[in-house]
């Protein structure tokens, strides 16, 4: 984990908290892109998945005085952005029917992409960004915290709302199926 990086952002809120307006714009151009995409690992659609962010900074910034640790900040927000994305999806379920159709083609397009994948690094990369894809929510979750964002365990737990032993055992179990996945994959071509 950064710890420097910890240490400036409770710099940076402390400076707001205090009254220097430029401070936040700092700690939003650090941190939103990294919401967008959090929020996006859920979502799925980059522009629902700002929209989600942006309402995070709304809420943060009327509950960013009452972080009782600023060095805290990292877990805090993400928490903020893992609920409000986890709302949007049962907000679009609602709302939302996929055709059969319209998945076909899909599972046609990865298909496609898959083959062509193998051939670079970054194709490699979209291999198992593919491959992550196709685990369980709870399992790309901790592997997104954890990976992408360098989470701790107990930050992670904190964030997912569950003890640090789960979020070992997912952990265990998101790498596992994913070295399935890719093994499947790599033999099929």
């Amino acid at each position: 984990m950064h710890q420097p990086n910890h240490i400036f952002d409770s710099l940076l809120i402390t400076e707001y908290i205090a009254g220097n307006k430029k401070a936040i714009t700092v700690l939003v151009t650090r941190w939103h892109p990294i919401f967008c995409r959090q929020a996006n690992w859920y979502i799925k659609d980059k522009a629902v998945a700002q929209d989600v962010a942006q309402e995070c900074w709304v809420i943060i910034l009327k509950k960013i005085g009452s972080l009782k640790d600023t060095q805290k900040f990292a877990p805090w927000a993400l928490t903020i952005v893992h609920r409000r994305a986890i709302d949007q999806i049962r907000k679009n379920k609602k709302t939302e029917t996929h055709t059969s159709n319209e998945m076909i083609e899909q599972a046609v397009d990865t298909s496609t992409s898959q083959t062509e994948a193998i051939q670079s690094t970054q194709g490699k990369l979209q291999l198992i960004n593919g491959g992550i894809a196709q685990l369980p929510l709870k399992h790309r979750i901790v592997i997104e915290l954890f990976y992408k964002n360098q989470l701790s365990l107990d930050q992670i737990a904190s964030v997912l709302d569950v003890s640090k032993g789960t979020v070992k055992s997912r952990l265990f179990y998101a790498r596992e199926a994913l070295k399935g996945l890719l093994k499947n994959k790599n033999y099929e071509n």
